[in-house]
């Protein structure tokens, strides 16, 4: 036999629910404990699954999911009825009545008498005295037998209703208390003690990781001027940019003389004209830093400290006084390249335009001495 009401029945439907329920309460209240030896397999009922974990990457408010309380391992006489209440936390949690209830295919179903949700007007939690919902589920088989082995005894469909701050997780009990259940074997049944069989309830947790912070960039690193005479200050410099928009803090600057880190200009960015000499070779790295993770160390291209010419000898590439096919021999390795080019010369740059081309050789003619 199997009873099911539902919320639309006819008010005689309700009070027959109501009589059954208090005969069935009763019947309860004076059951007498007996107690009995736990078999070795540990008898139990339990929340499954027993951690319900969710995170906002995967989850978010609305989403609704389905546990099932059960029961496991009870040895003969079995559990003839059971009866319990289900507890969790309402500011983060709602039930829903559609997925909440006792099938007609669960362990214990001839008589259902609480399906969890009060179902006498809308369906809802019940209350207890100090206000606290909870979901109430009670169920009996008809006749002297009871039911050994395990099954479902309930499902309950909750719905999140509130989403973890960034870096928060929320975190509920799901407990079965108050619960009931009775051995057939003895006149008239009685209720388990509490010892025999173990209890294990379920939590339910909902976590925010914390932003994953996207490290900075430094790009388009330069030294000004890109061919540096020995009373030019060395000035460089760089983009910095940040995914987040978090401001440059603690950014590591080092300058390298000849390949050697040069430690009174760390984290600057110039290198006064009276520490460099011809023919040295400068260059500095960036690590940037968003005060909380560093980007990738990057380098400057490399820049050579020249001698200063004559304003009107410039053109002079090798300095041996004369303006000849030796300079345009020395323009020519380099033409074509820029500051970040291996053949890169910075003297050949007669224009200074960071770029050695055909107007540089210009220059060099406009001033040749066969």
């Amino acid at each position: 036999m199997y009873a099911q009401v539902s919320q639309t029945e006819g008010e005689s439907e309700k009070l027959k629910l109501k009589a059954y329920l208090f005969l069935f309460l009763v019947m309860f209240a004076t059951i007498p404990l007996l107690t009995l030896q736990a078999s070795p397999d540990g008898p139990r009922i339990y929340i499954n699954p027993e951690s319900n974990e969710f995170s906002t990457t995967t989850a978010s408010v609305g989403d609704e999911f389905d546990i099932t309380i059960e029961a496991a391992d009870w040895p003969d006489p079995g559990v003839m009825s059971f009866e319990f209440k289900l507890y969790y936390d309402p500011s983060m949690l709602e039930p829903v009545s559609e997925g909440t209830g006792i099938d007609s295919n669960f362990w214990i179903t001839a008589f259902i008498a609480a399906y969890g949700m009060n179902l006498t007007a809308e369906p809802q939690p019940y209350k207890d005295n100090e206000g606290n919902p909870f979901l109430w589920f009670s169920a009996t088989l008809i006749g002297a037998g009871g039911n050994v082995g395990g099954g479902i005894l309930a499902k309950t469909r909750f719905k999140i209703i509130t989403a973890p701050s960034t870096g928060e997780t929320l975190s509920s009990d799901i407990n079965i208390t108050d619960e009931i259940m009775v051995n057939p074997s003895t006149t008239p049944p009685s209720a388990y003690l509490e010892d025999y069989y173990e209890v294990i309830n379920g939590i339910y947790l909902f976590s925010s990781e914390a932003a994953v912070n996207t490290p900075p960039e430094a790009s388009n690193l330069a030294i000004t001027p890109s061919s540096p005479q020995t009373t030019d200050d060395l000035v460089g410099s760089y983009d910095y940019y940040d995914a987040e928009g978090d401001t440059e803090s603690g950014s590591e600057i080092r300058w390298y003389k000849d390949g050697l880190l040069q430690t009174d200009y760390n984290d600057t960015l110039t290198v006064p004209s009276s520490a460099t000499s011809v023919g040295e070779e400068w260059h500095f790295t960036v690590k940037p830093s968003d005060g909380e993770d560093f980007g990738t160390l990057e380098t400057s291209p490399t820049v050579t400290i020249v001698t200063e010419p004559p304003p009107d000898r410039r053109e002079d590439l090798n300095a041996d006084g004369k303006i000849n096919v030796e300079d345009l021999s020395i323009w020519g390795a380099a033409f074509g390249s820029n500051p970040q080019h291996p053949r890169w010369n910075a003297m050949a740059d007669i224009n200074e335009d960071g770029k050695i081309d055909v107007l540089d050789a210009v220059l060099i003619a406009k001033k040749f001495e066969i």
